[in-house]
């Protein structure tokens, strides 16, 4: 039997409702980030910006281009800096091209996450990811290729020295390799370097061909599911 008076059930309620709040801010902030982000702000951030070049390149009224703007500066998403926004650096650092995983991606996840966590709770059937939603799982865990992710295998491998030469001198097998983000890395790293990446989930397995093919360590029959780099 509930013994609360009240006003203290009244504290409880009002302490629920915070925590709402704050949850529904944070909410309409990532919703705000993956609008914007769709609408080319983010790219167009990188590089200080006042708020009259907002207006013309979204062809919103200024007054809301100032609203949008306050709430990016209180999330930390961007900063102000002599009179012009900018994205903060670490929005900026991962915005950039040479992110390990980029915003894009990020941002995808979190919006199949959310999707996701709905079904689980209307859906009676098992809940299970599409070919779509595991690839863009995939894209977050593996990462992308480039000169930020190498310095980071680099310090990596500094600490694992026998990885390093079994690299360099033996096969890889990377079985479950999702987009093969750690075997494209280190055979970009070690050009002398034989692996086979393999992945069952079709989409997956594509993109990591795609992706071994342009960084030019591909050699694959495109009618498998197994991706082998050189």
């Amino acid at each position: 039997m509930d013994t609360t008076g009240p006003l203290e059930r009244l504290a409880l309620a009002v302490r629920a409702r915070r925590y709402i709040s704050a949850w529904s801010a944070s909410a309409q902030a990532l919703t705000l980030l993956v609008a914007l982000d769709e609408r080319g702000w983010t790219r167009l951030l990188a590089e200080p910006r006042d708020l009259d070049a907002l207006a013309d390149f979204s062809g919103l009224p200024l007054n809301r281009v100032r609203d949008l703007v306050a709430v990016l500066d209180a999330h930390g998403i961007a900063e102000w800096h002599d009179g012009k926004v900018r994205l903060s650096p670490p929005f900026e650092a991962l915005s950039a091209d040479d992110a390990w995983v980029g915003l894009r991606d990020v941002l995808d996840q979190s919006i199949a996450m959310s999707q996701l966590v709905r079904s689980a709770a209307v859906m009676r059937e098992e809940v299970s990811l599409t070919e779509a939603e595991a690839l863009t799982i995939a894209c977050v865990a593996g990462g992308r290729t480039t000169r930020v992710t190498v310095a980071t295998y680099e310090k990596i491998l500094a600490e694992l020295p026998e990885l390093r030469e079994k690299a360099r001198a033996g096969r890889y097998l990377d079985v479950g390799c999702g987009i093969a983000g750690a075997t494209l890395t280190m055979a970009t790293m070690f050009p002398e370097m034989r692996a086979v990446a393999v992945e069952i989930v079709p989409a997956i397995a594509g993109e990591a061909t795609c992706r071994a093919m342009a960084l030019g360590v591909w050699k694959c029959d495109a009618w498998t599911r197994e991706t082998s780099t050189r």
